[in-house]
């Protein structure tokens, strides 16, 4: 199966679910907040997964195996959507200290989903910038320390 791209200028989409999470977030903490919270997420994900239909968790992790979803944040949206469906109906507390760490969580799942091109690059090359040196040290590319060289001089 040929996962298909999402597209990329979501920068108004970002700025839009992020004010309203910080306006949620100065909300008192109560049913109707996760609410506001819970609509917002679905509405994002319906954005920018662009879904024509409100969606299930279920039609959800479907949807979520078609498209490229950048740095695996496939399994935080759908823990995310596991514990609101469970808040909503199921009847599962939260703490107020939970409900803001999941508005953190999710203001971060949105921010990086939305990012630029070039922001998402300079992420992905942050996470692999050891990889990559060893790998020139490996064929003596990058500078070695003088130690190093002093130890292969002594070993041949």
């Amino acid at each position: 199966m040929v996962k298909k791209e999402v597209a990329r200028d979501n920068s108004v989409l970002r700025r839009l679910i992020v004010d309203k999470i910080k306006s949620i977030r100065k909300q008192k903490f109560n049913d109707k907040a996760i609410g506001d919270f819970s609509v917002t997420f679905r509405v994002f994900l319906l954005r920018y997964m662009n879904l024509n239909y409100e969606f299930t968790l279920e039609e959800l992790i479907r949807e979520l195996k078609k498209i490229k979803i950048p740095g695996g944040k496939e399994e935080k949206i759908v823990s995310i959507l596991t514990l609101l469906t469970e808040v909503k109906y199921e009847g599962k507390i939260i703490s107020n200290e939970q409900f803001k760490s999941i508005l953190d969580e999710v203001e971060s799942v949105v921010t990086s989903l939305t990012a630029e091109a070039k922001e998402q690059e300079k992420i992905v090359e942050k996470k692999d910038k050891k990889p990559i040196l060893s790998f020139f040290h490996k064929f003596s590319f990058a500078k070695k320390p003088q130690v190093a060289i002093e130890k292969e001089k002594a070993k041949a």
